[in-house]
């Protein structure tokens, strides 16, 4: 018996079953003290790509579950864009015009199958005149930014005499992630046509999080603007476009390739191990093996093999080696310290009687 579960037995004896939510806290505490102590055990035991953190015998670069808690590296590392909406923000390449598919957009904009005047939008591509002057006006004229086919839609914008939002998302930002929001544009075409625009992250109080401006731009050609943000709690927040000119002349541009990405992965505790690598992600004393729904034991913080060459446990794979999970993961409460699923198996803040 180590000297962690002889403290844990004296504790027991102590505070009895009357005190139940302190003892469940005691145990879960102690239980990944336990694991600190003895899991760095075998010879490859690293972080690198051709180590082996879990010494399940599958190395890091081909491991799925790098720290077995039964919950795959896809999710607690993920990748990808988060914003969804409009083709995950490329604008894809259904028929011309048309408006957005589930975006509202604010600043009294509004949608238009031929542009008039300012205030108005279209998704088009290059085969459809929106300003209706043929190709000697030669306006948004050209190919989107995404694959540079005639099908290829963009966001073709007449820009407002007041500052007003155009495009906007709500996204959930997860603690200690870093994330890169980028978004590609242009003038509308060859004449002068001076434009400001800028990308923002808006908490739920209004409060702006990363701001990122274009500067005043006047050129063809598509261009890319870019800003890094690391959201230090679990938090909901508007991603929005904003329209900073206030020309009444000019003041025309184009959107293409709006994207919201994960950059590298996070460490929702702040302790030096990426989540993928953290039995406990969030720090609260209740491991993300039970927090995510992989395993029902409160002590258990990883799934016992056979892993199989992908290092996924095959008793949580649809099919041996297939890398499919068989359920469905609450990994939310696997990164917000303020639940502790060992003791609030609900999240409604309540502690189990």
């Amino acid at each position: 018996m180590n000297k962690s579960l002889r403290l844990l037995f004296f504790c027991e004896l102590s505070i009895q079953w009357k005190y139940r939510p302190l003892r469940l806290v005691l145990v879960t505490f102690l239980f990944s003290l336990s694991v600190q102590f003895t899991q760095a055990q075998c010879a490859n035991y690293g972080t690198g790509p051709t180590q082996d953190f879990d010494c399940d015998g599958v190395i890091n670069s081909i491991d799925i579950d790098d720290d077995n808690d039964g919950v795959l590296d896809e999710i607690e590392c993920r990748s990808g864009k988060l914003n969804t909406k409009e083709s995950n923000g490329t604008f894809g390449t259904l028929a011309v015009p048309r408006d957005y598919d589930n975006t509202l957009p604010g600043g009294g904009y509004k949608y238009t199958t031929t542009n008039s005047a300012a205030t108005q939008y279209a998704i088009i591509n290059k085969t459809y005149d929106w300003f209706g002057r043929g190709a000697s006006a030669g306006f948004w004229l050209y190919a989107g930014h995404t694959t540079g086919a005639n099908n290829d839609a963009f966001l073709a914008v007449n820009g407002g005499t007041t500052i007003g939002d155009f495009y906007s998302e709500t996204l959930k930002l997860i603690k200690g992630t870093k994330y890169k929001i980028s978004f590609w544009h242009q003038k509308a075409s060859v004449i002068d046509n001076f434009y400001e625009l800028a990308a923002q992250l808006v908490a739920t109080n209004g409060t702006i999080l990363a701001n990122v401006s274009t500067g005043v731009r006047n050129s063809l050609g598509w261009s890319e603007t870019t800003i890094e943000y690391t959201s230090n709690v679990n938090q909901t927040v508007v991603f929005r476009l904003r329209n900073l000119s206030t020309n009444s002349a000019g003041n025309d541009f184009s959107i293409d390739d709006i994207s919201l990405t994960v950059s590298g992965c996070p460490d929702t505790d702040g302790d030096g191990f990426p989540n993928y690598m953290d039995t406990d992600s969030d720090g609260d004393g209740c491991s993300d093996a039970v927090e995510a729904g992989a395993v029902t034991n409160l002590t258990t913080t990883t799934v016992a093999g056979p892993y199989g060459a992908n290092g996924f446990a095959n008793s949580l794979e649809t099919v041996a080696e297939s890398g499919v999970y068989i359920g469905t993961y609450t990994y939310s409460y696997a990164t917000d310290p303020s639940i502790n699923f060992c003791l609030d198996s609900d999240g409604d803040g309540a502690a189990l009687s």
